[in-house]
C-alpha cells in the first residue's frame, strides 16, 4: 500500500473513531460540511429544490404550502421526517455500537450514510430520465 493512501486511511481511521483529536473533530467537521454542500447541490439538481435537511425543507414546506403546491408540500414533509427518522436510526446504531464496545461505531453510522447517498444518487438519476 502507497504511503498516501496508508497515511489517508489511517486519517480516516482516526476520525472515524471513538477517540478523537481536535484536530480530528475539525477535519470530520469540515468533510461532513462538504458533504452536506455536494448533497444540497445534488438534491436541487435532480428535483430543482434544495435539500439542505431542516431548514431548506422547512423553507419550501412553507413556501409551497402558502403557493398551494401541495405535491411540494408533501415532498418537502417526506424529506423532514427522512432526516428525523434518520437522525433517531443514527442514534440507536450509535448506541447499539457503544453498548458493545465497538471502536467502529461512529464509521458504521458514515458507511450507511455512504450507501444511502449512493442509493439515493442512483434513484436520482433515474428520477431525472
Amino acid at each position: 500500500m502507497s504511503t498516501l493512501r496508508h497515511r489517508a486511511f489511517t486519517h480516516l481511521r482516526h476520525i472515524a473513531g471513538p477517540e478523537r483529536t481536535r484536530e480530528n473533530n475539525t477535519s470530520l467537521a469540515a468533510g461532513l460540511a462538504f458533504i452536506a454542500g455536494i448533497l444540497n447541490s445534488v438534491g436541487f439538481l435532480a428535483v430543482a429544490m434544495y435539500s439542505s435537511h431542516m431548514t431548506g425543507l422547512t423553507a419550501t414546506l412553507a413556501d409551497q404550502l402558502a403557493l398551494g403546491e401541495f405535491t411540494i408540500v408533501f415532498l418537502a414533509a417526506m424529506g423532514i421526517f427522512s432526516f428525523m427518522t434518520g437522525a433517531a436510526m443514527c442514534s440507536i446504531i450509535f448506541n447499539w455500537g457503544r453498548r458493545r464496545n465497538l471502536p467502529s461505531r461512529f464509521a458504521i453510522i458514515l458507511v450507511i450514510e455512504a450507501l444511502a447517498m449512493l442509493l439515493v444518487g442512483f434513484m436520482a438519476e433515474k428520477i431525472r430520465d
